[in-house]
């Protein structure tokens, strides 16, 4: 996917058009905002385009247990997928990835 097949970024509260205002690093948007008549700030390179006054209930509640597990997902698979298999977590996901 290239940034012309996918278009201008628009903003999700307004449907505006977002301009990045901030510095570039390696051909990416490293730091400051995107904005339209708000700013949405950059994070780890990508503009976070959620407010947080959206989030409620369930959503929430799957952040919070997102959050939980995320650090653990890769951890666990190699722990425990290596030894019955006799191969590493790596070679068995690039041999299902390669398919047939």
């Amino acid at each position: 996917m290239t940034p012309a097949r996918v278009g201008p970024p628009a903003c999700p509260a307004c449907c505006g058009s977002l301009e990045f205002e901030g510095r570039l690093a390696r051909e990416g948007l490293a730091t400051g905002a995107m904005r339209c008549g708000r700013d949405w700030p950059m994070c780890n390179g990508l503009p976070r385009l959620v407010d947080e006054d959206w989030v409620r209930r369930a959503d929430r509640f799957m952040r919070v247990l997102y959050d939980w597990f995320a650090p653990r997902h890769d951890p666990v698979p190699r722990a425990l997928f290596s030894p019955p298999q006799g191969m590493s977590e790596r070679a068995a996901r690039d041999g299902y990835m390669t398919g047939p």
